[in-house]
């Protein structure tokens, strides 16, 4: 008995969480949860997709939220299949849930045309799993979906109602129309723009989301009153819901597109170009005390498949030398 009351708070945890109406002491609760027990971690990765994958609108009639979230308590109580996980709904989760994605979806779309009447194949749903993925929309903007990640929208009257939903990682080249705005949603939070290139990860159980615009100009808007922003190029918005905070700082001077075959130094020093290619490498990067620490580099360099062979490249820009031991490069002038 005791145990069926823990799953029903259980359970009715998962559906507030779902509804976005978790206190920070329910979030906080939530994670501690998570941390500690992977079939609960399983569940809620479960719940979420059943609950999101037929959700195309945030705006939608209070009578359809609560419809939704009884179907979905419903299947909770109902299912208890395990899925292998790991903490939260991070890389492992996911991976393991794909299994599932066709016969998700299928319910998804389902839900969908019971709520809206609409024909099920208006709503396109694309979910990644351990590959990046491009696509063009609709209306000519193309998308770049990172691995494990999940992009849904209408596919009919798109060029008038520009609205897209992204769980995880995406890069954005956003077909300029003035006259219609296009947005892009997640649960943390909201970004709108004309025309532009911009990059937005977004993770719904950590409470956290960043979009980094590199053309153009986007409005930046948290979902929780955490405020609003427009950036500039080489701008990046941070919003944290957990702390109801949105922060903003520059672009680093060294900025590595996940989606891109190229390392971009932008006024760069030795330091930070060290960082770098510690950070993609594994390497220790130790610099000699003669080098000149504060000249800046700008330019592109390819990205290979060893570090020796970037280094070959810089070698052509920057007066330096290097030696590899083991796991250390030395740079010397």
């Amino acid at each position: 008995m005791t145990e069926e009351k823990d799953r029903n708070i259980e359970d009715f945890l998962i559906a507030r969480f779902l509804m976005g109406e978790c206190g920070d002491e329910e979030l906080k609760a939530l994670k501690e949860r998570l941390d500690g027990d992977c079939d609960f971690a399983g569940r809620l990765f479960e719940a979420e997709q059943l609950f999101y994958l037929g959700k195309l609108d945030e705006e939608k009639e209070e009578s359809h939220t609560q419809m939704a979230a009884h179907r979905l308590m419903t299947r909770i109580k109902n299912s208890r299949r395990g899925i292998v996980s790991l903490r939260g709904l991070r890389v492992a989760v996911r991976v393991a849930a794909m299994v599932a994605v066709v016969a998700l979806m299928a319910v998804a779309g389902w839900e969908w045309k019971q709520r809206t009447g609409a024909p099920v194949e208006e709503l396109m749903t694309i979910t990644t799993t351990d590959a990046v993925k491009e696509l063009k929309l609709p209306d000519g903007t193309t998308v770049i979906l990172n691995s494990y990640t999940t992009l849904k929208y209408c596919r009919d009257n798109f060029a008038a109602d520009r609205k897209v939903h992204v769980e995880g990682e995406c890069h954005f080249e956003v077909t300029r129309d003035s006259e219609h705005p296009f947005v892009v949603h997640s649960k943390v939070m909201d970004v709108a723009v004309l025309g532009t290139v911009f990059d937005m990860k977004t993770d719904s159980l950590q409470g956290k989301a960043s979009t980094t615009l590199l053309q153009g100009e986007v409005r930046v808007q948290g979902n929780r009153g955490e405020g609003m922003i427009c950036l500039s190029p080489g701008q990046i918005a941070h919003v944290d819901a957990n702390s109801r905070k949105l922060t903003v700082k520059q672009m680093e001077e060294v900025h590595e597109h996940w989606y891109s075959s190229t390392l971009n130094f932008r006024q760069s020093g030795l330091r930070s170009i060290a960082t770098t290619l510690e950070h993609i490498y594994g390497v220790k990067v130790i610099l000699s005390p003669e080098l000149d620490l504060q000249k800046t580099y700008t330019g592109t360099v390819p990205k290979k498949a060893t570090v020796e062979e970037v280094l070959d490249l810089m070698q052509n820009a920057m007066p330096i030398r290097y030696k590899v031991v083991g796991n250390s490069v030395f740079i010397t002038k």
